[in-house]
């Protein structure tokens, strides 16, 4: 942090050398292991004013060495870039799903035997009903976040209005693919949740992206609203 002009702290987002810094191996996520978010320890570095952005201005989208549209657009606009994980995730539990049970609809369709009294038989519709959702809703989070992702490339332009619609519309997406992968996973069978099946890495690192602070639909909703219903 350094001081504003009142004297009061101000946070900045700095940049510095890859030799400057090192990481701490705490990264231990049950889910989006990939990433790497390891912690970074920066010590005794002087870092120049020209290397730092004040946290306000990166959220107002102000760019202060730079014309370039892309780099005037409000921090809250860009949470497709933490929402569209979820979307792939939520393609591929789809496609993994499709893999695992369509074998299991093929020999039971083919089955002629009846079902033993008193035990369940095989409910096609059941899969149908669970692949029509699960394709729908992929399909409108998806057209959530173009329609977002749309916004965002106004730029300096957006409005207070198509920033705030745009975060809601990522953390709304996310909450519907969150609700894709958790079905696919149950309807998957215990057979399909071993941890050899990629449908359930794709149930953790939805989930877990779903955790950020910029998708959560109550801190979205709120935003929004308040540029909705003037108090």
């Amino acid at each position: 942090m350094v001081a504003r002009d009142d004297g009061e702290p101000e946070p900045r987002v700095f940049a510095v050398p890859r030799t400057a810094w090192r990481t701490a191996d705490t990264w231990h996520n049950v889910g989006m292991a990939a990433t790497g978010s390891n912690s970074v320890t920066v010590e005794d570095v002087l870092v120049p004013a020209a290397r730092t952005v004040s946290r306000a201005d990166l959220f107002e989208g102000r760019a202060v060495d730079s014309t370039a549209r892309c780099h005037a657009v409000p921090m809250q606009a860009t949470t497709m870039m933490f929402a569209t994980p979820a979307l792939g995730a939520a393609k591929g539990a789809l496609t993994a799903w499709l893999g695992h049970v369509t074998p299991r609809i093929r020999t039971a369709a083919a089955r002629t035997a009846p079902a033993l009294a008193g035990m369940p038989g095989f409910n096609r519709t059941s899969y149908d009903v669970t692949l029509a959702r699960s394709a729908t809703e992929i399909d409108a989070a998806e057209m959530l976040l173009e329609r977002s992702a749309t916004a965002a490339d106004i730029g300096p332009d957006i409005t207070v209005e198509q920033t705030m619609r745009g975060w809601r519309d990522c953390a709304m997406a996310t909450d519907i693919l969150v609700g894709v992968v958790n079905r696919l996973f149950r309807s998957v069978g215990t057979s399909g949740q071993s941890t050899g099946n990629p449908v359930q890495r794709f149930w953790r690192d939805a989930n877990s992206v779903a955790g950020h602070q910029g998708l959560q639909v109550e801190s979205a909703a709120t935003a929004w609203s308040h540029q909705v219903i003037e108090l």
